[in-house]
């Protein structure tokens, strides 16, 4: 009995600092100045509507698209070890990488910093660890979403494309 309460009182600590850690940054619409950069004409940036581009995130399932780390004398490209996996956000900041094995949970958050949209990504287990950064939103649409970590002389590249034969 003693250790069931243990548990208890361990799975309702993580669930509560889950909903701690997953707050909302205050949210300043992008300035967008250069629409030469979007590499589709029905692609869009971040629009002054500053919920939008969380909307389209937890409106589709997605896959990884392309995934690099950018390191500048190695760069590799990861994305054939995501391809097993589908990932879902939700409105609660909770992200879901399902696997044709696992599920791996980790949470995601957005804010604007010097007019620039951004997504944390945060898991705690491989091979979704990799994903872990501040990135800065490129572009999006319905169907896809473009994301670059800038560190240096290095830039990671991930994107997401959206998934449409099965419902979420």
């Amino acid at each position: 009995m003693k250790t069931n309460s243990k548990k208890l009182a361990v799975a309702l600590l993580g669930v509560a600092s889950l909903f701690a850690a997953c707050k909302k940054e205050e949210m300043r619409p992008m300035n967008i100045s250069d629409k030469s950069q979007l590499e589709q004409p029905d692609q869009r940036m971040a629009q002054p509507d500053q919920n939008m581009f969380e909307q389209t995130l937890c409106s589709h399932r997605w896959l990884i698209g392309a995934y690099n780390d950018g390191k500048f004398q190695s760069r590799t490209d990861h994305t054939a070890m995501f391809r097993d996996y589908v990932f879902e956000f939700n409105d609660r900041h909770v992200v879901i990488a399902k696997g044709a094995e696992k599920n791996i949970v980790g949470k995601w958050n957005t804010f604007t910093v010097d007019g620039q949209k951004r997504l944390v990504l945060d898991f705690g287990f491989r091979p979704c660890i990799k994903l872990n950064a501040k990135w800065s939103l490129v572009n999006y649409n319905s169907g896809a979403i473009t994301l670059r970590d800038w560190v240096g002389n290095e830039t990671a590249a991930l994107d997401f494309k959206a998934v449409y034969d099965v419902a979420k």
